[in-house]
């Protein structure tokens, strides 16, 4: 793998049931940037590969958030009735939909400044990916006849 192009600058983790200090010792020198011996927790592997790859994972523990629209107090689809027009909370939801995030942000943009309590909460929303409650507040309601 070193040998191939950018090969050098690919980070390499050998994971093997062997975890004698002999057998990470011959890994790092065949190649290798770190060692993880089996069994391993799924918390080390994802931590060497951002340590390696100089990149950070979020869990979705990580991203629960409290709600903008008051402390504990999650937005309730009347308060998305009384701050946005019917058009703009359906196209919304089809956003919504299709996970389109820069979609989403462009809609939430056409809000007028007396939306702006309700729009920071889905603003949030969307900038961390939180498309389910998007649909879930944005779903049109059925009317029974």
């Amino acid at each position: 793998m070193r040998s191939l192009p950018r090969g050098a600058e690919t980070p390499i983790v050998a994971v093997t049931a062997s975890a004698f200090e002999e057998n990470r010792r011959g890994a790092i020198e065949a190649g290798a940037d770190d060692f993880l011996g089996k069994p391993f927790r799924e918390a080390d592997l994802f931590e060497m590969i951002g340590r390696l790859a100089g990149v950070r994972f979020f869990y979705a523990e990580e991203m629960a958030m409290p709600p903008a629209a008051g402390p504990g107090a999650p937005l309730s689809r009347e308060q998305l009735e009384a701050a946005l027009p019917a058009t703009l909370r359906t196209r919304l939801h089809e956003a919504a939909i299709r996970a389109d995030y820069t979609e989403l942000l462009a809609l939430l943009d056409e809000a007028g400044p007396e939306a702006s309590e309700v729009v920071a909460h889905l603003r949030d929303r969307v900038e961390h990916f939180d498309y389910q409650s998007l649909l879930s507040i944005s779903e049109p309601e059925i009317v029974k006849a």
